[in-house]
């Protein structure tokens, strides 16, 4: 059985220069005009990565050098992802939630292999402060 890939990446609209995935690029282009109909998951703005999917990611072969503390550290992003936002690896990025009075988070960008563009990928503790 042959392993059905993601293809996804990201475009530019270039009526509001916003990177959306190429899956929602035609949808939101038609309504760009009407930014009240415009509800996108996942999107870049300005190098900055907004997206409301988080999940919790196993600690993988190319990090198991790192201690506890270290993996914790750690966001992971695709390389795409990073590539678009221009984060480097190892670059700190801060992690807000929008519209909450939290305290932002610190952490320390890793790219991942993962197929999935529009998340963001933590370790079991790596969200607490």
């Amino acid at each position: 059985m042959k392993r059905q890939e993601n293809t996804d990446s990201w475009k530019i609209c270039e009526k509001c220069n916003i990177y959306i995935t190429s899956k929602e690029h035609e949808k939101h282009t038609e309504n760009c005009e009407n930014k009240t109909e415009i509800k996108l998951k996942s999107y870049i703005c300005d190098d900055k990565f907004y997206t409301d999917q988080l999940d919790e990611k196993a600690p993988s072969d190319d990090i198991a050098d790192l201690s506890e503390k270290q993996i914790n550290n750690l966001i992971f992003l695709s390389k795409l992802t990073m590539h678009t936002c221009n984060i480097l690896l190892g670059d700190f990025v801060i992690i807000e939630e929008s519209g909450s009075n939290k305290i932002p988070i610190i952490r320390r960008a890793w790219p991942t292999t993962d197929r999935f563009i529009t998340k963001i990928f933590v370790c079991k503790n790596g969200l607490c402060l």
